[in-house]
């Protein structure tokens, strides 16, 4: 079994808001079609996060 471990950072001009649906729903929906996928992990930037200041990444994905 390999694991995927990738960082995503946003496109400029998306908001985190905007990014997080996006990942949530038409990136999730791709993803999880891929064959001998067999977990599918997002871990998304609290919101209130952004509030410090901009974050390295805006989520860490596992497959």
């Amino acid at each position: 079994m390999v694991k995927l471990v990738a960082f995503f950072k946003r496109r400029d001009g998306i908001t985190p808001e905007q990014f997080q649906h996006h990942w949530r729903t038409t990136h999730a929906e791709l993803v999880v079609k891929q064959q001998g996928l067999r977990r599918y992990v997002q871990n998304h930037t609290l919101l209130s996060a952004y509030a410090k200041g901009e974050p390295a990444y805006d989520g860490v994905a596992e497959a």
